[in-house]
């Protein structure tokens, strides 16, 4: 595939097209731009996510939505409409939400966040995600807002590896993506301070043999 030629106004173009679709739209970590991702963009009301591509950028920006989802506005996320790609739409909706969900983290609550989307991600481990590719993203996006590395290295790892403990499958189609983002604390977490002195909770997780207790919010049904 030849070179994609697009503009910082494409850029921004696409960015204002998400925008007011009602999509949070962020500028991913060094490690999603690697693969070749140059903007993450995550809708918290219908559970979509995308991880744009410049082809897909260029695209929105000169057609819109509907270029990157034939169903487009369907309020249903593609994971629920395409049943031949469902773990794969799944899983970038899903990492799109934990990249969005880290880089605007308050002070005082960003490791608690960092464990929180790790563990998820981490349950979806058996449905084809990457874990180092994970690990990378999650890692700069908390260097990003200010984590030292071996803090976030820690937490995510701790979390990745809980979350794969306690595996999630697909949801049925007629759920909600609320079921999986419920963003519940990981099982038998310790509470500790991130460096600006703050407490936030689930940093560093415990071992115990006991089961998890997964939480789940009422499902989002599309119409």
């Amino acid at each position: 595939m030849g070179q994609i030629y697009f503009s910082t106004d494409d850029l921004a173009a696409a960015r204002v097209t998400l925008e007011a679709a009602g999509f949070t739209v962020e500028t991913p970590p060094p490690a999603v731009l690697e693969h070749n991702v140059l903007l993450v963009a995550y809708h918290p009301e219908t559970f979509e996510g995308y991880l744009l591509t410049p082809q897909e950028i260029k695209l929105v920006a000169y057609q819109g939505l509907v270029t990157l989802d034939s169903g487009y506005p369907d309020p249903r996320p593609r994971w629920q409409r395409d049943e031949r790609r469902r773990a794969e739409k799944y899983v970038e909706a899903a990492l799109a939400r934990a990249i969005v969900e880290v880089q605007s983290a308050a002070p005082g609550n960003r490791n608690n966040v960092l464990s929180r989307v790790a563990f998820s991600l981490g349950q979806l481990e058996n449905l084809g995600l990457d874990r180092m590719r994970v690990q990378d993203a999650l890692e700069e996006a908390a260097l990003s807002i200010g984590l030292s590395l071996q803090e976030a290295r820690c937490t995510i790892r701790r979390g990745l590896e809980k979350g794969s403990q306690a595996p999630r499958d697909l949801p049925d189609n007629r759920s909600g993506f609320g079921a999986f983002w419920s963003f519940g604390a990981p099982p038998h977490s310790k509470t500790f301070s991130d460096n600006d002195g703050h407490s936030s909770g689930f940093g560093v997780l415990e071992h115990r043999t006991k089961k998890p207790v997964l939480r789940f919010q009422k499902p989002r049904l599309g119409r």
